[in-house]
């Protein structure tokens, strides 16, 4: 057996060399667990022979071995015991952060109600619709949501100096774990260098293509924030371009993650999630319409209407008697 390790889809074999098969099919080749591909977990990759893989699967059961669809070996991918630092991991299970686009307070309260969200994001046009002081709406926000949730501001200053300036008094007011939003512009890529030093968390925002977010990535930034149907209305596949960034990253080692932004629908949302990306942040409708289905809610009404036939109006588990008469 040949075994391999180091980050995804290279073989450390001293030199690097092209990745077999986590190229083009690096989803059949991910584990279950959706986890083989952080930037800080290693991973290892193993090639099999067909005899050895039965063998492999009763030894390391929580392994998956995939044959590759392009040259037809077997892999084995599993994560190291080494630990993890990513932001998106819990518990050893790494999962796509949901952030909530508004700053409509009703609003933020009735999704933090029903839904496992993780903080808000901002925009200056979001920030004017409420047409009040911006910090008033914003420590209202942050108040409401907890210090330790991920809230997103962004600065409008058009130089470095001035982002700067104003990711100093976001910080300041709103707390450490606020994340101020830096154009990817060569201004906003000079503030981001500066910023990531000093500690403070940084959103690249208004990404439309791979290299501006790779070179947030490389300024340090936490995340950068693509606008996936922006870039569809531009004749391009926005969707394929946060992929694109998301494995970009990975590739790279880069901790920045893909803070996926302007959906238009849930299938946009829903591919994004199945591939892994680090954070979307969706607007109220958007999430909204994730579980508004009318065929679920006649099914969860037939449910309680046989029950309620045997048991009587209004009577569910909790108040149904031990015998029925």
């Amino acid at each position: 057996m040949t075994a391999y390790t180091g980050t995804a889809g290279m073989h450390d074999t001293g030199r690097s060399q092209p990745r077999l098969c986590l190229h083009e099919r690096i989803q059949q080749l991910q584990g279950p667990k959706n986890h083989a591909f952080q930037p800080e977990v290693q991973v290892h990759l193993t090639r099999l022979d067909c005899a050895q893989v039965c063998e492999l699967r009763f030894i390391l059961p929580d392994w998956t071995v995939r044959r590759c669809v392009s040259c037809g070996s077997f892999y084995q991918i599993g994560l190291c015991a080494g630990s993890c630092e990513n932001r998106n991991m819990e518990g050893g299970k790494i999962f796509v952060k949901l952030l909530i686009d508004d700053a409509h307070m009703d609003l933020i309260r009735h999704l933090y109600e029903f839904y496992p969200v993780d903080g808000v994001t901002t925009n200056p046009s979001i920030l004017a619709k409420s047409k009040r002081n911006p910090y008033e709406v914003l420590k209202e926000i942050r108040a409401w949501i907890g210090a330790d949730a991920q809230l997103h501001v962004q600065a409008v200053s058009r130089e470095a100096a001035g982002m700067e300036e104003e990711a100093h008094r976001i910080v300041k007011e709103l707390g450490e774990n606020t994340y101020v939003k830096i154009p990817a512009l060569p201004e906003g890529f000079k503030a981001m260098k500066t910023l990531c030093k000093e500690g403070i968390f940084i959103s690249a925002t208004a990404v439309y293509t791979p290299m501006q977010a790779f070179l947030a990535g490389k300024c340090g930034a936490s995340y950068a924030a693509p606008y996936i149907n922006r870039i569809d209305n531009l004749g391009y596949d926005g969707v394929q371009v946060a992929k694109k960034i998301h494995d970009m990253f990975r590739n790279n080692g880069l901790k920045t993650e893909v803070l996926a932004a302007s959906f238009k629908n849930s299938r946009q949302l829903l591919e994004l999630c199945e591939y892994g990306v680090g954070a979307a942040t969706v607007a109220p409708e958007i999430m909204e319409g994730l579980v508004k289905n009318q065929t679920v809610t006649a099914a969860v009404e037939d449910f309680i209407r046989d029950f309620e036939s045997l048991t009587g109006t209004g009577i569910n588990m909790s108040s149904c008697e031990m015998t029925i008469e």
